[in-house]
């Protein structure tokens, strides 16, 4: 009794799946700096990537193009944690009001490159507005444990 099952073409997206994985990948390396001073670029920028690319993971799987999440959003965490919660972030990964401040501090820096490239004017003035580190890294751990299954989910499935 042979029996032969043919299954039909399917379609996964995997761009929510990768970011989210990236996500995973660069909030580790940041936990494994540890917090040593007051402005730590390296452990800022990661965790910021990680927040970055998880929201992006989210945006996608909720099925904003590709073309909208690089061109419209670019590096503005703020504007993508504003639209992320347009479409229900809240409901899955709650950002508190702390976060979110902390966030709008840590756009300025991050989207500027402040966190990659030496820059004499933030050291003179003692890095002004530096958001606090880890308040984003408590938000970079909540977006990557709480969106995991989402982002990982049958786009048809019960977490869709």
């Amino acid at each position: 009794m042979g029996v032969v099952v043919t299954p039909g073409t399917g379609h996964v997206d995997m761009d929510p799946v990768g970011f989210w994985l990236f996500a995973s990948h660069f909030h580790e390396a940041a936990s494994a700096i540890p917090l040593k001073g007051r402005f730590e670029p390296v452990r800022y920028y990661l965790f910021c990537h990680s927040i970055e690319l998880s929201l992006k993971a989210f945006l996608l799987r909720k099925g904003v193009s590709m073309t909208v999440v690089r061109k419209r959003f670019r590096h503005d965490l703020a504007r993508l944690l504003k639209r992320s919660n347009s479409l229900g972030l809240r409901t899955m990964a709650r950002v508190t009001a702390a976060q979110e401040r902390e966030l709008r501090r840590a756009t300025g820096y991050y989207a500027g490159k402040g966190f990659e490239y030496f820059q004499f004017k933030r050291l003179i003035q003692r890095y002004a507005g530096l958001p606090d580190a880890v308040v984003l890294e408590r938000l970079a751990t909540r977006l990557v444990d709480r969106l995991r299954r989402y982002c990982l989910s049958d786009p048809d499935g019960p977490y869709a």
